[in-house]
């Protein structure tokens, strides 16, 4: 999935070329003062620019031991928290209609995941969509 405001495309240009990119897209979305949820799910979420630019497992790995890498998490580090309060549990309990219970539970089945990664995949792709509207 190649997003159309990519300047380059992940299958023909250089892994350097496509670390600058990623590199300069991070760093625009980063001066646009988005938390580092924000900035961290529009760079890495689930279908963002991140696995556009690097679609297999080699050039990611790649991608993780270059000096790009410490830059970009340079820049995540330096994006704001918003303060809370209580930190999180990381859970939440929430009532489905039966229905929609249901349709997740088949869904996941065929997948081969549990309904819990099944839901916070579909979050996230929501997340990473309402971010870069």
């Amino acid at each position: 999935m190649n997003n159309p405001h990519s300047k380059l495309s992940s299958k023909t240009a250089s892994f350097a070329n496509r670390s600058k990119e990623f590199e300069e897209f991070v760093s625009a979305m980063a001066a646009q003062k988005l938390t580092y949820t924000e900035l961290w799910n529009i760079a890495f979420g689930i279908g963002a620019r991140f696995s556009q630019l690097f679609p297999d497992t080699k050039d990611r790995d790649k991608y993780f031991t270059s000096p790009v890498s410490k830059r970009v998490g340079a820049l995540l580090d330096a994006a704001p928290n918003p303060s809370v309060e209580e930190p999180s549990s990381g859970k939440l309990l929430l009532r489905l209609p039966k229905s929609l219970h249901s349709a997740l539970a088949d869904e996941a089945r065929k997948e081969g995941t549990s309904m819990n990664q099944l839901i916070l995949a579909k979050l996230a792709v929501s997340l990473s969509h309402a971010v870069t509207q």
